[in-house]
């Protein structure tokens, strides 16, 4: 489908890009029970290899998707609110729901910096958490008649 671009280049510049999406294969369905991740861009794992790292740029990225139930099923549950706040930066999740309409909403922002080889299993909690929070399904299930 047609996508919409904008730019805002004021002092906080921002680019919003806009489309509708029809994706075959996005959830696993099991049963009566439908699965899917809400995150369309998910964040890779760190490994344990300790290491210093450098941060060159601040980086924001930002997220949102609203899905609409498909016909005849109901939410059964969906992942909790999350927010995580520290040195490295900040991430925020949430899940909105609003009659038969999900909305996905991330943030993350990593700070600009070096993380020292004492710092890096702290680093990697902090960039794990998001990762792990990423990968959290959705659970749809057929509604009973």
């Amino acid at each position: 489908s047609a996508a919409k671009y904008s730019e805002n280049k004021s002092g906080n510049p921002t680019a919003l890009i806009t489309t509708t999406l029809s994706i075959n294969d996005f959830a696993t369905v099991m049963g009566p029970r439908m699965y899917f991740t809400p995150s369309i861009a998910k964040s890779g794992f760190l490994q344990d290899f300790p290491t210093a790292l450098q941060v060159k740029e601040s980086e924001i990225m930002a997220d949102s998707v609203s899905y609409y139930l498909p016909s005849g099923y109901q939410i059964n549950s969906v992942p909790q609110n999350a927010e995580v706040r520290n040195k490295f930066g900040r991430f925020r999740y949430n899940i909105k729901v609003s009659g038969d309409r999900i909305t996905y909403i991330s943030f993350l922002e990593l700070n600009k910096g070096i993380i020292t080889l004492e710092e890096f299993s702290a680093f990697r909690d902090f960039i794990n958490t998001v990762a792990k929070k990423e990968m959290e399904k959705i659970i749809l299930s057929k509604k009973q008649l």
